[in-house]
């Protein structure tokens, strides 16, 4: 899930957490797909920001789920006959997947020491 601007916010994309306004009332659930009149309730009601599935907006200069899940891979590269290394590595990869909105995976394995 990401928190980005509204501005940002384009039809299609869809939220991952409830949009309220000031006053803690409800003007769209979880799950809701976007659409340009959705948008505009929302900027005529004084959204700023709002929270969607997986990472639709690209951040300069921030990794991507396969880079992340690389990156973990590598680090734990050394540590495949300590299980509770292991579980701790699992453990991460999911999180990761999780953030960045990405169905569990098997497909990662440990790189090849260079």
């Amino acid at each position: 899930m990401q928190r980005i601007k509204l501005e940002q916010a384009a039809p299609g994309m869809v939220l991952a957490k409830r949009v309220e306004n000031e006053r803690g009332m409800a003007l769209c659930k979880e799950g809701t797909e976007l659409t340009d009149s959705i948008l505009l309730r929302f900027e005529n009601a004084g959204i700023s920001f709002i929270t969607v599935e997986g990472r639709p907006v690209v951040v300069e200069g921030e990794k991507t789920c396969e880079e992340m899940l690389h990156e973990v891979e590598r680090r734990f590269a050394k540590t495949v006959s300590d299980p509770t290394m292991l579980k701790i590595r699992e453990i991460v990869l999911q999180n990761l997947r999780n953030r960045y909105g990405e169905a569990p995976s098997d497909s990662f394995s440990f790189p090849e020491e260079e």
